[in-house]
């Protein structure tokens, strides 16, 4: 049952579903191929959101084994659904593969969790409620129908999928941790039972597989145990549970690299269950994944800024999950963070911020823009609504002058840099414009 990985590659290319390459995946996006799943799966609605919108249970198989899949218990974490969707059209492209496990296991998916939140893109469901903090309590209809689906179906693994924001780091490196892995804790002691030792396998072999595609990008989380999340809670009854958490890789802002090293775990990890060589798989690679280090990176980091000629320091931007709205997350010594894009910015000072009050309207075209930025005008005192922007740069505008003229923690993102005393670089709202 061994799959070849570069053949697995090549086939990947070709069932790939496509419209699922972008940052958020809503139900929409995902129901017409649900709709249009026929023999050998089995669709069933059962349940709907809080807002009414259906939740899919998906069978495939008829072994004995079983195994439940869910993703997007946060509404912003998309990249394991449309790994899903890309595992469903591989089963029925493959009838060959499928067969040498049909008899062995069954399949249960829950392609995604929490649809009103994804409508909106957010981590929350539509009552404000974490689902993955509510395995406890149970107060949302999305926890009741996938701790229901669990209870029914008596699963012997589960594979809880995930996305983590994209500024964790491999602990020791700079590197992005593309792929996080943890099999949760049952019990505040985090004793290791027979499921929990299954769990840590899964990991091992995913850490192993990963390793041979992306070196040293594979974390781990702290296992200290959740009482109130789905992880912890279906360890308890028994189920073999691995979290993977899906993060950031350069130059890839949809996350296909993790979508790719989602599908390729999940062949894996059906193949190794169904043919018990998972039964004979160390967690010493397991043990050995490096724990994750929150905020290991930031979107932009600016270098040995010279801030209007006072003092000279470190500036950090980050933006939100869709690459936009960018605000200053840090200033000072950042040493201990690494930026997606890094510029050295020695030689370079940070103008004062200076405002441009706006009385009555004002048509922006380049040139006058550009004219005044080269006099130093970084934003605009005015409301939005009094500008006509007529170019393709951003602009910034205010409807107070700035109390301070230094850059400030979480505020916006307006910046002029001189050279020899003369502006030579805008960065406004993110965006670089050269004067």
């Amino acid at each position: 049952m061994t799959v070849d990985m570069a053949d697995l590659k090549q086939q990947y290319e070709t069932i790939k579903q496509s419209g699922l390459d972008k940052i958020s995946l809503k139900y929409n996006d995902i129901s017409p191929l649900i709709d249009q799943l026929a023999e050998p799966f089995s669709v069933e609605q059962v349940g709907t959101s809080y807002q009414g919108r259906p939740l899919h249970k998906i069978l495939i198989g008829q072994g004995p084994t079983r195994i439940f899949l869910w993703s997007q218990m946060h509404g912003n974490e998309p990249t394991a659904t449309a790994a899903l969707c890309d595992l469903m059209n591989f089963i029925q492209s493959d009838s060959e593969w499928f067969k040498t496990w049909q008899d062995k296991l069954t399949i249960q998916i829950l392609p995604m969790v929490n649809p009103d939140g994804a409508e909106c893109h957010q981590r929350h469901n539509a009552q404000s409620i974490d689902i993955n903090r509510d395995a406890r309590a149970l107060q949302s209809p999305e926890g009741q129908v996938l701790n229901r689906l669990a209870d029914e179906f008596k699963p012997d693994y589960g594979f809880n999928l995930h996305d983590q924001n994209r500024y964790y780091t491999v602990t020791g490196s700079s590197n992005p941790t593309t792929i996080s892995l943890l099999a949760p804790a049952f019990n505040e002691a985090k004793e290791v039972n027979e499921s929990r030792l299954c769990a840590m396998r899964l990991g091992a072999l995913f850490n192993e597989l990963i390793q041979t595609e992306i070196p040293d990008c594979v974390g781990r989380y702290d296992d200290t145990y959740s009482y109130r999340s789905f992880g912890d809670n279906f360890a308890a009854k028994g189920i073999a549970t691995l979290l993977i958490e899906s993060g950031f890789s350069a130059n890839d802002p949809t996350r296909q690299t993790a979508r790719w090293l989602n599908f390729m775990m999940l062949v894996h990890g059906i193949n190794s269950i169904a043919s018990g060589a998972l039964d004979s798989m160390s967690t010493a690679s397991y043990d050995m994944i490096p724990m994750n280090y929150a905020d290991g990176l930031v979107d932009l980091k600016l270098i040995n800024v010279n801030v209007a000629d006072r003092f000279s320091a470190d500036i950090s931007i980050n933006s939100d999950s869709f690459f936009d709205s960018p605000e200053i997350a840090d200033i000072g010594d950042i040493s201990n963070q690494s930026g997606i894009s890094e510029i050295d910015m020695t030689g370079k000072t940070l103008l004062p911020a200076k405002g441009y009050e706006v009385e009555g309207s004002i048509t922006l075209t380049e040139d006058t823009y550009l004219a005044l930025l080269r006099q130093g005008f970084s934003y605009f005192i005015a409301q939005y609504s009094q500008i006509m922007n007529h170019t393709d740069w951003p602009v910034v505008s205010v409807s107070e002058p700035l109390v301070l003229d230094i850059p400030q923690r979480e505020g916006q993102v307006h910046m002029i840099f001189a050279e020899d005393g003369a502006p030579k670089q805008a960065l406004i709202a993110g965006q670089w414009i050269e004067l």
